[in-house]
């Protein structure tokens, strides 16, 4: 903050064009500090209580996924109860790129990590089970 002031005394002309958009790059800061912790809440509790009910893994991949995924549209309908659409478009924008970067990711390094094991053949017996 001080070196924004200082800035503005010295060279008011180098600072005025980005004036106006200084708060937003702030704020947005902010709102990528308090986003990317939810979502990773959201991917890691998802896959939590799966393994706790006692879940195969693949399940508690499509949960941790899913759950995750959907965090970013409570963000956005949250936000918009709360607060202005305006107030509310920066966060929600924010959550949208940063849930399909993050579970896209995590998905693709789920892809190159096959499951072995007792929960493969679970897996395999109850799609056999369904299909049958």
């Amino acid at each position: 903050m001080l070196l924004g002031l200082v800035l503005r005394l010295l060279l008011p002309r180098l600072v005025a064009p980005i004036v106006d958009v200084l708060p937003l790059l702030s704020v947005g800061l902010l709102v990528v500090l308090a986003v990317v912790p939810h979502n990773v809440a959201g991917l890691a509790l998802g896959y939590t209580v799966g393994r706790l009910c006692g879940m195969p893994i693949s399940s508690r991949r499509a949960i941790s996924i899913e759950v995750g995924m959907q965090n970013s549209g409570l963000a956005a309908a949250l936000a918009t109860v709360h607060f202005s659409p305006a107030a509310a478009a920066l966060p929600a924008a924010i959550f949208s790129v940063w849930h399909n970067v993050s579970g896209s990711t995590l998905a693709s390094y789920w892809s190159r990590r096959p499951i072995a094991g007792e929960d493969a053949s679970r897996d395999s017996d109850r799609g056999a089970a369904v299909s049958s």
